[in-house]
Parts: C-alpha cells; sequence; structure tokens
C-alpha cells in the first residue's frame, strides 16, 4: 500500500529513482515527528548525513519540491465540484543564522528571513486537500523605508502585487470546469484584485481592509452591510488562558450584494462583489 508521503511526492522530478525513495523515507519521518529537529526525527545519524546529502544535492531545487504535492492537489481537485484557495503569508526569520545567504530584511527592523505566500486548497467542509501555491521571496535590501510612498506608486510597482501574480500563475493549474474561490486577508483588499479578469467560476472572498464605495444610499461598504439584516446568527465558546473562565460570544452574519466603484485615482469598470460581513459581541 502507498504511504501518503510517497503519493504526495512521487512526481518529483529528482533525475534518479533512488533519490525519489529517499525523499518518501525523509518526508514519512519529518511528518511522523514534526516538532522534531532532523537528526530525531530521522533516529539515527547516518539517516540525518542521507537527509543532508540530499537537500544538497543540485536535482532536489525548492521547486521540484513544490511541484510535486502541488500536481497531487491538482488531481484530487477533479473530484470537487467546489474548492476554496485559502492563502495567507507567514515569515521564515533566520536573524540567529548570520551566516546564512539570499535573505531579505523582514517587517520587524533589524530581523532577516524569507516570505512565504501560501495557498492551500480546502474542500467546502474544510478538509485541507494540500498546496496550490507556495512561491517564496526575499525583499530587496535596496527598497526598505519606502511605506509612506506605497500609495502614489502603482500596484505593480509595490510588494502588493505578489497577491496578483500567485493568483494568475494559479488559475491555469486548476480544472477550468471546477469553481474556485479564493479567500484571502486584509493584505489582498487591492483595488487590482477586484478588477482583475476572473474566468467563469472562479470568485474571491477577501477581509474589508479599506473603505470603499458601493452602489448603495450608504456609499460606504462597511456601513452598507451593516444596515443589511442580519442573515445567521450563532453562539461561539471563546477560549481564555488558564486564569481566565471561558466565555460565550455571539456571532452574527449579513451580507448585502452591490456593486463596488473604482478609486477616483484608478480608472477601471466596476467590479461585482458579493460584500460580506461577520460582527462578533
Amino acid at each position: 500500500m502507498q504511504s501518503c508521503a510517497a503519493h504526495e511526492v512521487q512526481t518529483a522530478a529528482l533525475g534518479d529513482p533512488r533519490r525519489g525513495r529517499r525523499l518518501v523515507t525523509l518526508v514519512e519521518a519529518l511528518a511522523a515527528q514534526p516538532a522534531a529537529n532532523v537528526p530525531r526525527a530521522c533516529g539515527s545519524w547516518a539517516a540525518t548525513n542521507s537527509a543532508y546529502r540530499l537537500w544538497n544535492h543540485p536535482h532536489l531545487t525548492a521547486d521540484a519540491l513544490r511541484a510535486a504535492p502541488i500536481d497531487a492537489t491538482r488531481q484530487r481537485l477533479r473530484a470537487l465540484p467546489c474548492v476554496r484557495a485559502v492563502q495567507d503569508a507567514t515569515t521564515l526569520d533566520w536573524s540567529h543564522h548570520p551566516g546564512a545567504t539570499g535573505l531579505g530584511p523582514l517587517n520587524a527592523s533589524g530581523r532577516q528571513g524569507m516570505h512565504v505566500p501560501s495557498t492551500l486548497a480546502v474542500t467546502t467542509d474544510g478538509a485541507p486537500l494540500s498546496l496550490l501555491d507556495q512561491p517564496v521571496w526575499t525583499r530587496d535590501p535596496t527598497t526598505t523605508g519606502r511605506r509612506r510612498t506605497r500609495r502614489p506608486r502603482p500596484t505593480a510597482a509595490q510588494e502588493r502585487q505578489r497577491w496578483r501574480d500567485a493568483r494568475r500563475a494559479r488559475m491555469p493549474r486548476l480544472p477550468a470546469d471546477r469553481t474556485i474561490v479564493t479567500i484571502a486577508d486584509r493584505a489582498a483588499d487591492i483595488d487590482d484584485v477586484f478588477a482583475q479578469e476572473r474566468r467563469s467560476g472562479a470568485a474571491v472572498l477577501i477581509r474589508a481592509a479599506h473603505h470603499r464605495n458601493v452602489t448603495h444610499a450608504a456609499r460606504d461598504l462597511g456601513d452598507a452591510v451593516r444596515a443589511a439584516p442580519g442573515q445567521r446568527r450563532r453562539t461561539l465558546a471563546v477560549g481564555r488562558p488558564p486564569l481566565r473562565a471561558p466565555r460565550e460570544a455571539q456571532l452574527e452574519v449579513r451580507w448585502v450584494a452591490r456593486a463596488m466603484l473604482p478609486p477616483r485615482r484608478q480608472v477601471s469598470a466596476p467590479a461585482r462583489i458579493l460584500c460580506r460581513s461577520a460582527r462578533c459581541s
């Protein structure tokens, strides 16, 4: 019976089947102990040396490793009518490795590392399917300190352009006859993302970060949603630290369909969106 690790990385192009078998063994060991370091997960010094030799091999590139599970994810999508593509970004902080090369500045002053925006395929029931996309990039040190000039610059000249690039690169890999809903946080609340052309069956659900004009008497997106009647209401248990008692919160969901108007500084067609809001009390 084929293991889960073997299924995920079986299409990795490593140039030799022996390296493929070694990669499966390594992935299985790391998956069995995700919180352990490499020597502890491998279990022996010989297995640890084999892991580092594999990682140092020129055929084992980051692109080859990411391509294998992404291909496995695409195969799973063929059996699903609708898929959620949940994207978020994290940072790898390697400031405590001063000898490392290829790093760039992070948001915190004096920190060095990499930025990793990932897109995870999830079923409508919330079950994760694996990766859809995971580019890795580092910030150019010469571009730090330009945050105040971000708004006057076009999106293509900003770091947020990577959200558009990732989505544009991801869509051709997905089945054309499947409904794909891209879900993102406030970082993706970008005018050009809404105005970007989307194929039939592709939608976006993005947490609002800015005040936006919509075709509604209230004009503002937030005010328009608040004026809509509540459609769903649930009671949720909110966890607390050990010294504080848990509490319950009332979650109310509202939605309204309106056309979002482009900002005055940008000339483009209005994007039709479904505005949603959740309020906790």
